[in-house]
């Protein structure tokens, strides 16, 4: 197994990922300097076959302790449909040009 170069960590935040357009809601389980570990979609609606690595998508979610909204671009670095529930895949991400907020955020979990 490949070591990782940052560390992961838990969160449970919502956020809504934007994928060609449409809005979902779902779970951030996991986050690190680099991106977000795992994505659990709470409603997905949209083609599952349709969402794969290299695609660009849109993050957005709340910080709550500070209340301001934090907005990423990621490109997919993998799906994963084995969950429990094959319509709540999972997705890891990874930032594009992460900005100060995040990193601010991501410092305080250390």
């Amino acid at each position: 197994m490949e070591k990782r170069k940052f560390k992961r960590f838990p969160t449970n935040l919502s956020g809504v990922i934007v994928i060609d357009g449409k809005s979902y809601v779902g779970q951030i389980k996991n986050i690190s300097e680099e991106g977000v570990g795992y994505l659990s979609m709470l409603d997905f609606f949209c083609d599952y076959k349709g969402i794969t690595p290299k695609n660009k998508v849109e993050l957005i979610f709340e910080k709550t302790s500070n209340n301001y909204v934090i907005n990423l671009d990621y490109e997919i670095k993998w799906t994963n449909s084995h969950s429990s529930d094959s319509s709540h895949p999972f997705l890891g991400l990874k930032i594009i040009n992460p900005p100060n907020a995040y990193k601010s955020l991501v410092n305080t979990l250390e």
